[in-house]
């Protein structure tokens, strides 16, 4: 599936929904804390830009569900004090598209502060790169396609205004050993998100 195909498919569900009565938009900026598992580092220490657009269909009087459209920064990051040329980056770019259940509460004047919220996400990789030349050789066996699930919360200073924190992890490897004879690591991302995010 083509970039352009998963723009089209969040714009056809953007236009359904829109027709409801009960559609939401929104803005999202924020940042990844990111952490690859079987790099042998630990920390969320490879950061990156997210940001991208919300809609939200209102389905109960406390339940919402969300879709979202965004760019996203992910990977790894190790650096040893011996010697700098044993630093790792793997640096990974994502159009990323999760489908959120969201549970509203602390109802303030006209709308809930808290929404906690889970869900899946699809993520098509567009940019990838490995800055050590120990594990060059695998920079073409990156897999296309990134499936997670994740968990999280907003809460809302105002009635437009939320700030969330989310924690996603990918279900499937980061390397799909199908397209190299090598034996590529069985490498599994996973990060932290912290987003402002600004509702219509």
């Amino acid at each position: 599936m083509k970039v352009k195909n998963i723009l089209t498919l969040f714009i056809v569900c953007f236009t359904i929904t829109v027709n409801a009565q009960t559609f939401k938009a929104g803005a999202i900026v924020g940042l990844n804390a990111s952490q690859i598992r079987g790099d042998a580092s630990a920390g969320f220490n490879k950061l990156g830009v997210v940001g991208g657009l919300r809609g939200v269909v209102i389905l109960k009087d406390k339940m919402e569900a969300s879709l979202e459209l965004l760019y996203s920064q992910r990977g790894s990051f190790q650096q040893t004090t011996i010697n700098n040329s044993d630093e790792i980056r793997i640096n990974t770019d994502y159009i990323e598209i999760p489908v959120i259940f969201n549970y509203l509460d602390w109802q303030g004047e006209d709308y809930f502060r808290l929404h906690f919220h889970a869900g899946l996400s699809y993520g098509r990789l567009i940019n990838a790169t490995i800055q050590n030349e120990k594990i060059d050789p695998i920079l073409e066996d990156f897999s296309e396609n990134d499936f997670s699930w994740l968990a999280g919360f907003t809460y809302y200073v105002n009635k437009h205004v939320g700030l969330t924190a989310r924690y996603t992890r990918s279900i499937n490897f980061l390397f799909d050993r199908s397209k190299s004879s090598i034996n590529s690591p069985s490498y599994l991302g996973f990060f932290l998100t912290f987003q402002a995010v600004y509702m219509f």
